[in-house]
């Protein structure tokens, strides 16, 4: 649903969760525009579970300096699920893809050989016909990952907390996004992740050397994926960033870099894992228009806590797992 400018600035996420305490939303102008969300997406509008779209959970930007140090406001229009998770999701960053709105099961055909190529001796003659060779087709299901939020009554009773409750809900579902890209193990409802996907190069990580950093990022350069991004845990990353690449030439991690290449630190990577890839070649499906949230008012009711829910339907698919190389274990 596209949702004018107007709309989404009028629109309180904190207003939502107050409304939730009180037994459900209705009559608001929140109420009304969630409603119309549900309806356009073909579900039926639930005020005690409503769906916020992707496009409402992100914020116009009042911090910029105007003239003579006065603020202005500024319009991001921030409406796409990439562009709400990326303040918050590595994986984001580092560049999956996003399929936001789906509504069916997804087959993504995987291309084993491209198209071939062919000079011309002149101007005449006929270019030779070819098709690409489409190998085992990727299928992608929804499947179902929530978090939890907890906020106090008199958190939630104070005029200034719509953006810490839009960043803490954004936070948690990236957090979740990127576990399911890194570590998902593919049963018990998760996605299947980048480090328990068939087909990945490996590279040993005992005493891991420059030598091995640079056949890491070889291998997935072999295998036509060029390394955009390298994502480490934080114990990696600390561990790299003290190992000289040569004594006296400089650390491997150096400025949040890898040989050049952006690197980045999550605690959603395995315990002492790394990895680097084409991470546009890993695909993050999201179903429906947006983040369902339902409130429990009464398992805290006698510390004044709510507990806010959030779930999303998603899935994960790695397009080409020759294309990226892990080390599981950095020492």
């Amino acid at each position: 649903m596209k949702l004018s400018r107007r709309e989404r600035e009028a629109f309180s996420l904190a207003s939502v969760v107050r409304q939730l305490t009180a037994a459900g939303l209705g009559g608001s102008f929140e109420a009304e525009l969630l409603q119309d969300v549900a309806t356009e997406a073909g579900r039926s509008f639930d005020a005690s579970r409503p769906i916020i779209p992707w496009s409402l959970l992100g914020r116009r930007d009042m911090t910029v300096a105007g003239v003579s140090g006065s603020e202005i406001l500024v319009d991001s229009d921030v409406t796409t699920a990439v562009d709400i998770l990326r303040p918050v999701s590595v994986t984001a960053r580092a560049g999956v893809t996003f399929l936001p709105g789906l509504a069916f099961n997804q087959a993504l055909p995987k291309v084993t050989a491209p198209t071939s190529t062919f000079w011309l001796t002149d101007d005449t003659a006929p270019i030779t016909e070819s098709q690409p060779t489409i190998g085992t087709v990727i299928q992608m299901a929804p499947k179902i990952g929530g978090a939890f939020v907890q906020y106090s009554r008199l958190l939630t009773l104070q005029s200034q907390v719509e953006d810490l409750i839009r960043r803490d809900v954004r936070r948690s579902v990236g957090a979740l996004l990127d576990g399911a890209v890194l570590t998902g193990t593919g049963a018990s409802g998760q996605p299947t992740g980048l480090f328990n996907t068939s087909g990945v190069g490996t590279q040993p990580g005992t005493s891991l050397a420059w030598s091995g950093v640079l056949a890491m990022e070889e291998a997935s350069a072999t295998a036509n994926g060029e390394p955009s991004a390298w994502i480490a845990s934080p114990a990696t990353r600390e561990i790299l960033k003290g190992r000289e690449r040569a004594a006296g030439s400089g650390f491997i991690w150096d400025d949040n870099r890898i040989g050049g290449t952006p690197a980045f630190g999550t605690t959603a990577a395995p315990a002492t894992g790394l990895a680097c890839g084409p991470w546009s070649e890993i695909v993050v499906g999201l179903w429906g228009p947006g983040i369902e949230m339902g409130l429990d008012p009464y398992t805290g009711f006698k510390e004044g806590i709510y507990a806010l829910r959030c779930v999303v339907w998603a899935d994960v698919a790695v397009q080409h797992p020759g294309a990226f190389t892990i080390a599981e274990t950095v020492t």
